[in-house]
Order: structure tokens, then C-alpha cells, then sequence
């Protein structure tokens, strides 16, 4: 299945064959067969080179593909080409029809999307490479260590007890109040009780003893 779209234009209700539901049916599907970009084929034993809004096809492939006899297909295809919407280009078992205008009235808003797509594209891998870089950084980082003169369960119920105060403590606010700790400790006081001190009396962290 082709993915993509094409544009139809409104002045499109403006054509003398516009309640003829043949010439609107194969008039649309002309512009779903001719290729957005430019390609290349090899069709009996011959490279033909196709620019955007060309394609290769024969009065009886049109026929099969949209239900229209043979006929009505080559009077409608004249209808066009008179009206400028085509041109024809015969070979010996098929033709190349090109769409005319088809850069004015199609490819510009497929750039403009293919231009949002890459733009979208870059913002998007740049969001992901900050994801996986604040990510990383996260994972790097070592876990706190406690001394060992501070009991695991007791630091941990001081954590508990912020938790409920509403004032949970980031990594780095630890590392600040285990500094704290040790300088009172290192002055003479028990870090044990300055801990459970803290909690009993609702602190967010210990104060020297007065």
C-alpha cells in the first residue's frame, strides 16, 4: 500500500466535467500515480528517467486500474491534455503522462513536511540524548554511605520522619546533615541523640544541645 497523500484543489468544482464522475475518476487517479520524486526504470531493455509528477502507464493499464473502458479513457485523457492538466509522451507499449504544474500545486507542502519531519525529527533525538544523558548521570551516581557511627535504622527513621513532616531529603541534603553531625560529634556530642532529639521534639534537622 502507497503511503503519503496528494492535494486536491476546490477550482477542481470549476471544470465543465466536474459532475462527469469518469473524468473526476481518473483525473485523481492520475495524481495518486505520478511519483513524488524523481526515478528510474527499465522497461523494455530502455532506462527511462521520471521526474516528480510522471509516471509510466498505457490506455489499457488506466482501464483495468480504474474500471473505465479503453475508450472513454483515451477521450478523457485528450480533455485533459487540451485543458493543460497533462501531457503525453507515446511510446511503442506505453506512454508517460506527466501532470502539469505538479511542483506548483503538490510537491511544495510534501517539502514543507519533509522539513517539519527532519526538524521534528532532530528535537526529538535531542529531547532522548538529554533523557538518556540525565539518565546515566542518575545511574553514576554513587549511593550514600553511611558512617559507621551512624546506625542504618536510626538514619533511617529520621528519613521516615521528614517523609511525614513533609520534607523528604534529596541525596544531597543528607550528605549536608551527616557534615553537620559529624562537626557536633567531633565537638562532643552524641550523634545517636542529637538524631533522636530531632525527631522527638519535630525538627527538620539537629541542633547543638543548649
Amino acid at each position: 500500500m502507497n503511503l503519503g497523500y496528494i492535494k486536491v484543489y476546490r477550482s477542481l468544482q470549476d471544470k465543465g466535467y466536474y459532475k462527469n464522475s469518469a473524468f473526476v475518476h481518473l483525473w485523481i487517479h492520475l495524481l495518486m500515480c505520478a511519483t513524488y520524486q524523481s526515478k528510474e526504470y527499465v522497461i523494455n531493455g530502455e532506462i527511462e528517467y521520471l521526474q516528480p509528477g510522471q509516471f509510466i502507464t498505457s490506455r489499457r493499464r488506466l482501464s483495468i486500474d480504474t474500471g473505465l473502458e479503453e475508450s472513454k479513457v483515451e477521450r478523457i485523457l485528450n480533455v485533459l491534455k487540451t485543458e493543460h492538466q497533462i501531457e503525453q509522451q507515446g511510446k511503442s507499449k506505453f506512454r508517460i503522462i506527466s501532470i502539469v504544474n505538479w511542483d506548483k500545486y503538490q510537491n511544495g507542502e510534501q517539502q514543507n513536511e519533509q522539513q517539519m519531519n527532519s526538524k521534528r525529527t532532530a528535537s526529538e533525538q535531542q529531547v532522548n540524548t538529554i533523557n538518556k544523558e540525565k539518565k546515566e548521570k542518575k545511574a553514576n551516581k554513587a549511593p550514600l554511605s553511611l558512617p559507621d557511627w551512624i546506625e542504618p535504622g536510626l538514619w533511617k527513621d529520621f528519613k521516615d520522619h521528614r517523609n511525614k513532616l513533609r520534607k523528604p531529603m534529596t541525596q544531597k541534603a543528607e550528605e549536608i546533615l551527616i557534615k553537620k553531625i559529624e562537626s557536633l560529634k567531633d565537638a562532643g556530642y552524641n550523634p545517636k541523640h542529637l538524631i533522636i532529639t530531632a525527631i522527638e521534639r519535630g525538627w527538620q534537622t539537629v541542633f547543638e544541645p543548649k
